[in-house]
């Protein structure tokens, strides 16, 4: 038997960033055992709507085979989960302002998500994974840029 994929959150930047030229990138699983699977929370789709920058630079992120990709691929926090992850969410929250960094709340929810399931969160944000270090949630950062 297999064991089952690692989880991995993508923040909205490394997203689209990368789903383009990586399509389909999170349809399956990759690695060696256990092998990897990359997920995006919901706010992805919430601060693309919501931004007309994001809208015009990245039209293609509303074609089909995208929201497909997509949607197989949410990942939901429920029950006491979710509660914990809104908590930690309010709390990082409060850290990145007293420490004067301006994160997106999208992004931060994905932090709020690792930090709670013990999940890697994926940022192009360095300041991001200051945070996520100082919190100890793995953070992997500018993999893609050499």
């Amino acid at each position: 038997m297999s064991p089952a994929p690692r989880v991995i959150l993508l923040d909205s930047c490394v997203y689209f960033r990368l789903a383009r030229s990586l399509h389909p990138l999170l349809a399956g699983t990759f690695g060696p055992p256990p092998p990897y699977s990359l997920f995006v929370l919901a706010a992805l789709d919430d601060e693309y709507l919501t931004s007309s920058r994001l809208k015009n630079k990245f039209e293609w992120v509303n074609d089909k085979e995208f929201k497909q990709d997509r949607e197989s691929k949410k990942y939901k926090c429920q029950g006491k989960w979710s509660a914990e992850a809104d908590n930690a969410f309010s709390y990082l929250a409060a850290y990145a302002k007293s420490n004067s960094l301006m994160l997106a709340p999208e992004d931060l929810k994905a932090l709020a998500v690792g930090f709670v399931r013990n999940i890697a969160v994926v940022s192009d944000d360095r300041a991001l994974c200051n945070v996520a270090a100082a919190h100890a949630v793995e953070c992997v950062w500018g993999f893609w840029s050499s």
